[in-house]
Order: C-alpha cells, then sequence, then structure tokens
C-alpha cells in the first residue's frame, strides 16, 4: 500500500533509538530524518506524491492515496503542484475533494494530518511519554509499544454484528484518526484531535438525470487525461453499469477483469458479455498453494488488514497484486447507494425499532456473530460494549423523521461500514494499483442522497444508463449465488434465485473449506500452542471442537474457524515486544 510511518521525538533519550525503526517498514521513496522527527512514506509512485527531498525547505508535505480534483471542468487526479498549492494553507477546505487520501503536513514547527471526507483512508496515532508516533498501518505502530492487545470495547460491535459501530482502533493505546479527520501536534507536543462526519444537505428531491452524468464523468475521466481503464466485471448491475458507459469509449482505451472460478456465475455472465461486444476480458483465478505458501501469505494479509476479514479471503482479495503493469483500476463497489439496495434486511425486519431508537432491537436484527469463541465472561463484556456502541451511533446520526429511513441507513452504511472493512481494503489495494470507485464519490453521493429514494429503489438510474447499450438489459444476472433474469424485482429475484439454484445447481463458493484443507497441520499446532490454551478469554474447549470437528468432515463450522484463525493471528502479530 502507500504508507507512512512517523515518530516525533519527546525525549532526547530517543535519538539512538529512531534507527530501530526501519526494520519494519520497505524502503521508503521519501524521508525526513533529524534528531526531532522520523518521517517515512513509500509505495507506488503515484499513490504517493511528497515535495520532500535532501533540498526542500519551507512548507513540506506527503499525500497519500488519490485525490480527485476538477481542472479545466474536467476530473483529474491531484498532482504534486494541486497537493503544494492546496496544502499551502493549513486550514484548507478538503471537502471539494473527491478520491481518498492522507495528507501530513509540516508548518511552522507543526505537523498536520488529515484524511478524507469519508474515511476511505485510515491514519492511526498514539502518545507516550518519549514520543508521538503515527502511521498508515496500526501493525507497524503496535511494534512500537510493548505487548499491544486487543481492545474489546471497539472491536466487539466489529465482532458481533453486521456493520462495525466504532470507528476506534482495535488496538489499546493506539488511536485512529476519524472521517474528514485532522490531528495537529504543535511545536511543544500537544496534540489536537477534530473530525467532521460527512453529511449529505438534503434539500430537494433531484431527478436522476444530474447524477448520471455525474457518474459518467468520474468513471471515464481516466481515458480523456490519456489513461487506461480496467474495470472489474462481475455478473452484477452495478459493474454493468460502468461498463455502458466504457463501451461508449474506443475499446483500445478500456478492458475488463473477472476474479473467480469459471464456473462461477460471475465469471460465466462476465464472459458472454465479454464475447457480445468483443472487448478485452481477463479471468483472473489460481489455486491455493502449499501449506507454507498459505500461511506466509495469511500472515502478511492478516498484518494489513488487522483481523476484519476471515483468513481464507487473503486469495480472493489478493488478485490485484497478480496484475502486471496495471492500468487505472476501477469497480462497481458501493454501487448500492445509487440504487438504495444496502442494508434492506435490516430495513425489512427492523425498521420499527430504528424509528424508535431501540438499542437492544437494533442489536438483534444488526445481529452477525463470526465465531463462538470466547468465554462466556468475555462474552457478556462484548455484548455490553456493543449495545454502547449502538446506544452512541443513534446519539450521532441525524434524525430519522428528517432524514428518513432509507437514507437514513445508506448513511449509517457510510459512515460506519466503509470506514471500517471499506478502508482497511481500500489501503490494501493501494499497495498494489492506482484504483477508485466511481460510486462513492461525496460530489456523486451529495447528488444521489437527493435523489427521491422511489426512484433509487427502482433501479431506474441504473437502466437508463444501461439502455444506452440496449443489450446489456438483455444478458441475466448474477445474485444470490446464482443467474436469475435482469427484470426481476427484489422479491422474485429472491424466489427465482433459490428455485434456480436446486435445478441448476451452480456450485457455492467453498473457498473457506479449500483453504483449510490446505493448512490442517498449521490449525493444529496453533489450537495445541500453549498461547491459544492459556488466552485468558477464549473457550478452549469449543475452539477445539470446532477445530476437532471440521476435520472429522463437518464443514459447516470452515466460517468459524477461518474466523478464528484471522482472530488469533491478528492477537499474536500485535502481542510483541516493543523495538523501541
Amino acid at each position: 500500500m502507500s504508507w507512512m510511518l512517523g515518530i516525533i521525538n519527546k525525549n532526547s533519550r530517543m535519538k539512538t533509538n529512531f534507527r530501530r525503526l526501519n526494520t519494519i517498514h520497505p524502503e521508503p521513496n521519501y524521508s525526513l530524518l533529524n534528531n526531532q522527527i522520523y518521517l517515512v512514506a513509500g509505495g507506488l509512485k503515484n499513490m504517493c506524491i511528497s515535495n520532500i527531498n535532501e533540498k526542500s525547505k519551507g512548507d513540506r508535505f506527503i499525500a497519500l492515496g488519490l485525490g480527485i480534483t476538477k481542472r479545466n471542468d474536467q476530473f483529474d487526479f491531484m498532482k504534486l503542484e494541486d497537493w503544494q498549492s492546496i496544502l499551502s494553507d493549513e486550514n484548507a477546505d478538503l471537502t471539494n475533494l473527491n478520491g481518498h487520501f492522507v495528507t501530513v503536513l509540516i508548518k511552522d514547527n507543526k505537523v498536520i494530518i488529515r484524511n478524507d471526507q469519508l474515511g476511505l483512508r485510515n491514519i492511526y496515532w498514539l502518545e507516550t511519554d518519549d514520543f508521538i508516533g503515527f502511521s498508515s498501518r496500526l501493525d507497524w505502530l503496535s511494534k512500537i509499544i510493548d505487548n499491544s492487545e486487543i481492545n474489546f470495547k471497539s472491536f466487539s460491535s466489529f465482532w458481533n454484528l453486521f456493520i462495525s459501530l466504532s470507528n476506534k482502533s482495535s488496538v489499546k493505546g493506539i488511536n485512529k484518526l476519524n472521517p474528514g479527520g485532522k490531528l495537529i501536534i504543535s511545536e511543544d507536543n500537544k496534540v489536537e484531535n477534530t473530525h467532521n462526519y460527512w453529511h449529505p444537505n438534503i434539500t430537494a428531491s433531484i431527478t436522476g438525470n444530474d447524477p448520471i452524468s455525474l457518474l459518467r464523468d468520474l468513471t471515464l475521466f481516466p481515458i480523456k487525461n490519456d489513461r487506461k481503464i480496467i474495470l472489474a466485471l462481475s455478473g452484477g448491475i452495478d459493474s454493468r453499469t460502468l461498463l455502458s458507459f466504457l463501451l461508449s469509449e474506443e475499446k483500445i482505451n478500456w478492458k475488463t477483469v473477472t476474479w473467480g472460478n469459471n464456473d462461477s456465475p460471475d465469471t460465466i455472465i462476465a464472459k458472454k458479455l465479454a464475447n457480445f461486444y468483443n472487448f478485452e476480458h481477463l479471468i483472473m483465478n489460481s489455486p491455493y498453494q502449499n501449506e507454507e505458501a498459505c500461511v506466509s501469505k495469511l500472515y502478511k494479509f492478516i498484518s494489513e488488514t488487522y483481523s476484519f476479514y476471515p483468513a481464507y479471503t487473503f486469495k480472493e482479495l489478493g488478485y490485484c497484486s497478480t496484475i502486471v503493469n496495471a492500468p487505472i483500476y476501477i469497480d462497481g463497489g458501493s454501487g448500492g447507494f445509487f440504487r438504495r439496495s444496502l442494508s434492506n434486511k435490516m430495513l425489512m425486519t427492523g425498521k420499527k425499532f430504528l424509528i424508535n431508537g431501540d438499542i437492544e432491537n437494533t442489536y438483534n436484527i444488526m445481529k452477525e456473530a463470526k465465531a463462538d469463541i470466547f468465554d462466556k465472561d468475555m462474552e457478556m463484556m462484548m455484548y455490553e460494549y456493543t449495545l454502547n456502541d449502538i446506544e452512541k451511533m443513534f446519539k450521532s446520526m441525524p434524525s430519522i423523521d428528517d432524514f428518513g429511513v432509507e437514507n437514513w441507513v445508506d448513511l449509517l452504511y457510510l459512515r460506519y461500514k466503509k470506514t471500517t472493512n471499506g478502508s482497511i481494503m481500500q489501503s490494501k489495494m493501494d499497495s498494489s494499483l492506482m484504483n477508485y470507485m466511481p460510486f462513492i464519490q461525496p460530489s456523486l453521493l451529495k447528488l444521489v442522497f437527493n435523489v427521491d429514494v422511489k426512484i433509487r429503489k427502482s433501479e431506474k438510474m441504473n437502466k437508463n444508463i444501461l439502455r444506452m447499450n440496449k443489450q446489456l438489459t438483455k444478458f441475466p444476472i448474477a445474485k444470490y449465488e446464482t443467474i436469475i433474469p435482469y427484470t426481476l424485482n427484489l422479491y422474485y429475484a429472491y424466489g427465482m434465485a433459490i428455485l434456480t439454484k436446486k435445478i441448476k445447481g451452480y456450485q457455492k463458493s467453498n473457498l473457506d473449506i479449500q483453504f483449510l484443507n490446505k493448512i490442517p497441520n498449521f490449525v493444529q499446532d496453533r489450537i495445541d500452542s500453549i498461547e491459544v490454551k492459556q488466552y485468558p478469554h477464549y473457550n478452549y474447549k469449543k475452539i477445539r471442537l470446532l477445530v476437532n470437528e471440521y476435520y472429522k468432515g463437518d464443514t459447516r463450522f470452515a466460517g468459524q474457524i477461518n474466523w478464528w484463525l484471522s482472530f488469533d493471528i491478528w492477537r499474536e502479530i500485535i502481542s510483541t515486544k516493543s523495538i523501541l
């Protein structure tokens, strides 16, 4: 990923220890090193921009990720001179920018750290008696304090619910900059931390034409600026919507890619689209390697994703690194905002609980436990922590009466889901290639939230875009792990999916099982380890039963074991002695 690590010295005793920091990060693109500060940054050239060099004086800055600005009425990626211009003012308004980014500005002996208004890129920070540290990598900061441990107070809602309702770090003693955040470290080492959650100004209902035009511009601007695009094409509606825009451009300027097996619904439909329209299409898939290679990649994956994804997903979420010399990568991620399709189950089963601010019943409709591995005391504590997060969430969100429950749920998803799982995966993708998601740009979301909910739910905007290439509506879509007709509404689609799976029997993805079958020795060694047996918050008998029953042939437990592995490896990674 494009990355950053900074340490500000508060104690002269720290001088000699600075040299040890280079053991935890790769070779940097930029570095600023003296007795007072250790600041390094690196990654892909276009994802890590800075004016720091041997001769640099005055204001110095680093920008990670991709900022998107408007130049001559056309979108473009932020360049060195763009960042230099806007960051020259420490109070510059960054809300006019699209994209995902973190910036660090050193000005007048102050360090000013900011992130994008949606919080799609993370920065973590900590303060001790000796130093102030900040980094884009949570695992690196855990290496400069002794014996870090899981912060269950902030971790619990993630583990218990399908949306984490805490925007705090999951490691004790380490803080996280919230969306639209600003961290100021003064000359005398005082720390000021503020943030402003992104909030759509809902003024009047608009038609879908403006969002369609803006989405087109946000999708195609790399081509207009002489760059090529690669679109992640699935069998779903969102990537197909973006494909409709690309079909208006010369095919030499773009291509598509699908991740997964040849017989998956997504791959089947994507291949049909590519064959019909005759555009270049890649299918990226590779089997799990041997046990040693799997374990090595797993540790790297979890060190970057902090147990927020189950262990087996290192394969499917790591495909981006296999694209060599890639152009600009885009995908249909977060297209659910455009067509108001997020968290529909929660709305159908618990709308009244949300309207009434019912904390316990909101817990029940959001519940999605990952694995049953903790003892009774910790389970009860995590339950209480989660209820507390739900209460805080209700207080932080706008009034449902003023905002509308559908928009309220979308905003909840945006503020919490996208700034936890979403931002972690965004950072990981930034390590492999230049990428962004057209659907989740602030300027587009401002318009989308002002479109009548009925228009969004009917997918009218998507349908209007697809009609630009009418044959796109003739192809079925991949949904609910099967293939169904494009024209069906939500309820008919679900019923048809159940029927189709029974008749045609599309194979459900079993990557979780494949992965565990590749690493039996690693799992057995881990369950037998003293560290696991003695971890105070585990119910060891439960975990032992899960592992034993799985390897006897009961594959129902594959999901829980994958989540346990993710948690346990993250627990191990952060539980180390400080290198300083």
